[in-house]
């Protein structure tokens, strides 16, 4: 439940800032291959458009045999997304390259664990209100140059 709560909070965020500021989701797949797997997976729904439906899926189904191949894949069709380029992106080299390196990038910066947030610089770990999130964002802003590059 408090991994649901933080994603609705960041995604949240990325929303409602019309050009402030810009949420990037980066993977980090620390709990062994089964978490990895479940990335990639993430990733192919990404490309048909679904990452946030099928990531909320991966959570919504969380215990011990929830992220074997066969039940990812059930997540995807009751998702309905093409099955064939499914399958295939879950074998490809691309996807797991990228879950890969930003798994490897986000230890580097010392990400331990999920939920961890890089804001501006400044790290944050650990399941956050919303509250968190709008202080620490509107002292960034109002510290920020008028006139600055908006977020793409």
């Amino acid at each position: 439940m408090r991994t649901q709560r933080i994603q609705g909070t960041a995604r949240t965020m990325g929303v409602l800032r019309t050009g402030s500021v810009r949420f990037v989701y980066r993977h980090l797949a620390i709990l062994g291959p089964p978490s990895v797997q479940a990335a990639i997976a993430a990733e192919c729904a990404h490309k048909q458009g679904k990452f946030w439906p099928y990531h909320d899926r991966l959570f919504a189904n969380a215990g011990p045999f929830a992220l074997t191949t066969s039940n990812l894949k059930r997540y995807a069709e009751e998702l309905e997304l093409d099955r064939g380029r499914f399958g295939a992106c879950l074998d490809a080299e691309r996807p797991r390259e990228k879950v890969e390196r930003e798994t490897v990038v986000g230890r580097a910066i010392g990400m331990t664990g999920t939920p961890g947030f890089l804001i501006n610089g400044g790290r944050l770990i650990g399941a956050q209100p919303y509250e968190v999130f709008e202080r620490i964002i509107e002292g960034i802003l109002k510290e920020a140059p008028k006139g600055g590059r908006r977020a793409r």
